[in-house]
């Protein structure tokens, strides 16, 4: 995380106990993993891959602000505030053939109307229990003993 931490995640959902001190090596050989992968994958930023609609390995097909061209708009800040901009879905036709749209600001199973705000945010970790990372932690805090989350965090993070 940031290029210097480094955490247990089955141990340590929260993220609140930074392990590269103790595991520098295993830091410094997650850290080369990762700048391998990014200089390989580095390059097809800037040249965007095209959507195939009415194919049948997915049909219908959902497009999303993730998928816009030339618009960051995949993360949660993004996503639970509404944007002013857009961007344009580049999309290929499989076949052809009359197509249907459908314009959502929200996934159709959420119920939630165009208009609507997002849901409160309530984090939880990959067992689906409340989430517990401090964002500053006090003296006795200790997320692996609490059975609630903490009252230390004063908001979730971004």
């Amino acid at each position: 995380m940031h290029g210097a931490e480094l955490y247990d995640i089955g141990a340590d959902p929260g993220q609140a106990h930074d392990l590269a001190a103790r595991h520098p090596e295993v830091a410094a050989r997650m850290r080369a993993h990762y700048e391998a992968w990014w200089a390989g994958v580095e390059g097809n930023l800037e040249r965007y891959q095209p959507l195939t609609i009415g194919a049948a390995e997915e049909n219908p097909m959902r497009l999303c602000s993730a998928d816009w061209a030339w618009a960051y708009a995949d993360n949660q800040r993004d996503i639970r505030t509404p944007m002013t901009g857009s961007g344009t879905w580049h999309v290929q036709a499989a076949q052809a053939g009359a197509y249907s749209f459908t314009l959502r600001r929200w996934p159709q199973e959420s119920g939630l109307a165009i208009a609507a705000p997002a849901p409160p945010w309530r984090g939880v970790d990959a067992a689906g229990r409340p989430a517990t990372r401090c964002r500053r932690p006090r003296p006795g805090c200790a997320p692996a003993r609490r059975r609630r989350p903490c009252r230390c965090r004063t908001a979730p993070p971004k």
